[in-house]
């Protein structure tokens, strides 16, 4: 997997290997499943969620009590000892740079308050809309890898971090998505 990510040549490449993290379960900015549709019982359907954290979820990004400032400060030791096992070459400014792009992520991820709303996470898009909601993202060659490119529609649960996503995608150069992959 490392050499793969290091033969991507461009965020079109990009989009589509997050879908392939998809389908060996090594995880990535969006969590893709397949479940019962919760409006239609007689269909499954995909539905996307926002995933890409090394924390347990957003709060432990902006928490400001001592215990949640202490796990941020070991969480960016940890990714920078990775980084220097697997032979980075500046694995504390990687670490760094890790931990700035998975705090941008967390501020569009849903607290967990919203995330028990079945009504709000509800949101079908027509896969052929995505794009309105992302327009960076190859949506084609995402559901193609992913062996959803036949689907009509997708249950997206957070429309606002798939915007907020697809903003963070496109200011962050395609050598630090591919750091994050790593």
């Amino acid at each position: 997997e490392l050499a793969r990510i290091e033969t991507i040549a461009d965020k079109d490449e990009l989009s589509a290997y997050f879908a392939r993290r998809e389908i060996i379960g090594a995880g990535g900015p969006f969590l893709l499943s397949l479940w019962v549709d919760a409006k239609e019982s007689a269909r499954y359907v995909s539905d996307m969620w926002p995933s890409g954290l090394g924390l347990p979820d957003r709060d432990y990004y902006f928490k400001e009590d001592d215990r949640s400032v202490e796990l941020r400060g070991a969480y960016v030791v940890h990714i920078e000892k990775m980084f220097e096992l697997a032979g980075f070459d500046d694995p504390a400014g990687s670490a760094e740079r890790m931990m700035a792009l998975e705090t941008q992520l967390a501020e569009h991820h849903w607290t967990n308050v919203e995330n028990r709303d079945d009504e709000k996470t509800y949101n079908k898009y027509s896969t052929d809309k995505l794009d309105t909601l992302a327009d960076g993202v190859n949506w084609p060659a995402f559901l193609a890898e992913v062996g959803l490119q036949d689907e009509n529609d997708i249950i997206i649960s957070q429309p606002s971090y798939i915007e907020g996503y697809n903003r963070i995608f496109a200011s962050t150069s395609l050598e630090d998505w591919k750091t994050y992959m790593r």
